[in-house]
């Protein structure tokens, strides 16, 4: 198959035309097997890092369980009202009308207990706002 000016008439124009197209197909061709190999390598390392970090889970002693719930004990003052943190406001508002029922003076509670029952509860609320806004 010739062009209308004769060329390529020769082997060497064969060859010349065969490197450029080689050279132009080919490079590019080559750059991308070589992209997608190892992108496609980086994910396999990946997806084996992700299975490592989600299999590692942190198995905490109990020797430095006990030491964690002894350092995050729940306050004094949700303690009287049955409450760990967290907790919302509208929790501890209920659990102190739950206790209040039973320990009011005019029900027949103790005056003294109603009194520390208020003040635990002033003091919750308190801490609950100061976490809230922390």
């Amino acid at each position: 198959m010739l062009l209308a000016d004769g060329w390529p008439s020769t082997p060497a124009d064969y060859w010349t035309l065969g490197v450029y197209v080689l050279v132009v197909v080919g490079v590019p061709l080559v750059g991308f097997i070589l992209m997608v190999s190892d992108v496609r390598a980086h994910y396999r390392r990946l997806k084996r890092a992700l299975v490592l970090v989600s299999n590692y889970t942190v198995q905490i002693p109990a020797w430095v369980a006990h030491e964690s719930r002894r350092r995050q004990r729940t306050p004094k003052c949700l303690a009287a009202f049955d409450l760990k943190l967290p907790c919302s406001e509208s929790d501890l508002l209920h659990a102190y009308r739950q206790r209040v029922k039973n320990e009011h003076p005019d029900l027949g509670g103790d005056r003294n207990a109603f009194l520390r029952l208020q003040r635990d509860f002033e003091e919750a609320r308190t801490l609950l706002e100061s976490l809230r806004n922390a």
